[in-house]
């Protein structure tokens, strides 16, 4: 009877068909949750269940297991060693079907088991099935004549008991893509079972061909191995470089279709090159020092393509600090030099220069679409300069030099900004403004907003434009056409309500109210409460928000405020993020429409007018009657 171990080490994946191989194999995996978040320095309750056949299906075993996973989410044990197995491992017949592992896990630490993956089984399993081929007897007891191995030693591949060995080291291994690797993974578990196989034919008592007599490479990718004259044949041409990577001097390329993973077995298919640093670690780190002219950092060229194409996609979960989608900084400026610049061409649909989206789902801290901080002594200094030219020839083109769309769902007093503004000048003589708009419109029929604003829902507020202080305009236009209204009706009794009201004299409480910017001057005005008595629906509810600013403007005004984010800075100490604080108290009070009083004043005149006229004919009846009587 032959016994014959094999182990292929670095060739066959490591393929093991040894004399009384223990029912259990090792499983290494990073638990993740359901959401795709590392379990970290934990316990989980895992499952495994072996397939056979499919991924769906008979169940031959299966066992539990309470593993702990290490501050990456890695977890290690023994497939066999679990508790409260079903079937038994030692019995499965390897070699009647593929089989498939499916693993289940309870990110708690339970049974409750939420995540769940299946794969097959390729390659160290089946030793299982080379064990279960073992025969009964040996005849021959010849102890020197019953395992030979196949190892690698650096680039030597070796067999034991003088069995001669080859030099590999022309071999490209180099190219480790998923293409190779999944050929190699076929060979290896078709090699298993033939092996296997072999054994269990193999029933004579014959110490003579015990021995595997000679090994040779056929060509580049055959490896024959010879027991007993017949020639066993190993397909090598998984490891051979296939010509993907040239290299040309010191360059390194590749010019084929396969893809290229790095810290990843399973590259993402719709992309050439794809990185999964692990934990952190960063993805891609580029330092430049005293770089010359016309040199990127990075540089995407991206030439006439269809659907949706990005010259830099982001996406970023669940950031439990600083989470940066593109950080950089730019020192010693000679020229023009751009954190961003982005240059689109001949788009037929929706092209953005940068498009950015935020989700948070919890937590308290800030998201940023875009934050620029721009701090210098050059003349002039643009946080953001959006240039856009719109060539469209048809009718109804759009162009937006900044299009900002900001929502928030769910809790209380939230606030979403779609343009937030704070400018501050702090020397003589100076220009501040939180928003500056220049509109013109060239052609005849066009439409030119400086800002134009919209606003819908708030129950007690709904301000298109809300001033906290002055505002001025050399003209006011208001909706008022037939075709905007409905149920139309002549009021009455304007002078009985315009006698109701109570013109007042009053100052405002500046002191109190510093966030307001309320005027210091005398005034003449209503009281919302009092208007309120007779027009309520002239009286609205309104709420004055605190302001946000850097603490450093703060502090130059004199003002109190709160901290609400710290600074932030670089590895080199730099600011990057001023502290923002916030200004000020949040007020309710209530707003009149004193314009809603100007149809009440002309409908009073004209009573006043009528009553006046009325009395104008009375009077002249009653000089009638007079002078009738004088004359008699």
């Amino acid at each position: 009877m032959k016994h014959l171990s094999l182990i292929v080490a670095a060739v066959l994946m490591g393929i093991t068909a040894m004399a009384q191989s223990p029912s259990k194999f090792n499983y290494q995996a990073v638990a993740r949750d359901a959401a795709g978040v590392v379990v970290s320095d934990g316990t989980v309750g895992v499952k495994v269940t072996i397939l056979s056949g499919s991924a769906t299906g008979t169940e031959v075993y299966s066992e539990t297991h309470s593993a702990t996973t290490n501050v990456y989410g890695m977890l290690n044990f023994q497939i066999g060693a679990g508790t409260g197995a079903t079937g038994d491992i030692s019995t499965i017949d390897w070699g009647s079907d593929a089989h498939f592992i499916k693993v289940e896990m309870d990110p708690a630490g339970g049974s409750s088991y939420t995540v769940s993956n299946t794969s097959e089984l390729i390659s160290v399993p089946y030793a299982e099935y080379a064990n279960s081929a073992l025969h009964v007897d040996d005849a021959d007891a010849d102890s020197t004549n019953e395992v030979q191995m196949i190892m690698m030693a650096g680039d030597t591949l070796m067999l034991s008991m003088d069995g001669g060995s080859i030099d590999m080291s022309g071999y490209d291994q180099s190219a480790g893509v998923a293409s190779n690797d999944s050929a190699i993974t076929a060979n290896s578990a078709a090699a298993a079972a033939a092996l296997a196989a072999h054994v269990t034919a193999d029933a004579d008592v014959d110490s003579t061909n015990e021995l595997i007599t000679d090994m040779v490479m056929d060509g580049d990718t055959m490896l024959q191995i010879t027991e007993d004259g017949v020639v066993h044949e190993v397909d090598l041409s998984a490891l051979v470089d296939d010509g993907d990577w040239v290299r040309s001097g010191d360059t390194l390329y590749n010019m084929d279709d396969s893809l290229i993973g790095i810290g990843t077995n399973d590259p993402i298919t719709s992309y050439k090159l794809t990185l999964n640093p692990g934990n952190n670690l960063g993805g891609l780190y580029i330092d430049r020092e005293y770089s010359g002219s016309s040199a990127y950092a990075l540089y995407n060229s991206d030439w006439y393509g269809t659907g949706y194409r990005y010259g830099l996609y982001n996406v970023l979960y669940d950031g439990s600090s600083g989470a940066y989608g593109l950080y950089q900084n730019i020192y010693y400026m000679n020229g023009p030099e751009y954190g961003v610049r982005n240059m689109m061409y001949y788009g037929e649909s929706s092209a953005y220069g940068l498009y950015n989206y935020i989700y948070r789902n919890s937590g308290t801290g800030y998201g940023y679409g875009v934050y620029n901080y721009v701090s210098g002594y050059g003349y002039y200094q643009y946080g953001v300069n959006n240039s856009v030219y719109n060539y469209y020839t048809s009718t109804n083109g759009y162009a937006y030099g900044t299009y900002n769309q900001a929502r928030r769902y769910n809790g209380s007093y939230g606030r979403a900004y779609g343009s937030y503004n704070y400018g501050y000048t702090s020397g003589p003589y100076g220009y501040a403004y939180g928003a500056y708009n220049y509109g013109f419109a060239a052609s005849s029929y066009d439409y030119a907003y400086g800002s134009y604003n919209q606003v819908y829902g708030g129950y007690y507020a709904n301000y298109a434009t809300y001033s906290a202080g002055n505002s001025y305009a050399t003209g006011y236009w208001y909706s008022s056409d037939r075709k905007l209204k409905k149920n139309i009706r002549d009021y009455q009794g304007a002078i009985s309500d315009i006698m109701e009201l109570k013109p007042r004299v009053y100052d405002f409480k500046t002191e109190d109210y510093p966030n307001m910017s309320l005027p210091e001057q005398e005034q003449f005005g209503l009281i919302a409460q009092e208007l309120e008595e007779v027009f309520p629906n002239l009286v609205q509810a309104a709420h004055n928000p605190t302001s946000i600013m850097a603490e450093e403007d703060a502090k130059a005004q004199g003002v109190e405020y709160k901290v609400m984010t710290k600074a932030e800075f670089d590895e080199e100490g730099n600011e990057v993020t001023p502290t923002m604080v916030e200004v000020g108290e949040a007020v309710d009070f209530k707003a009149v429409n004193i314009d809603g009083l100007i149809p009440v004043l002309i409908k009073g005149i004209q009573e006043q007018q009528e009553i006046i006229e009325a009395n104008q004919t009375m009077i002249e009846a009653l000089k009638a009657r007079i002078e009738t009587l004088e004359n008699n």
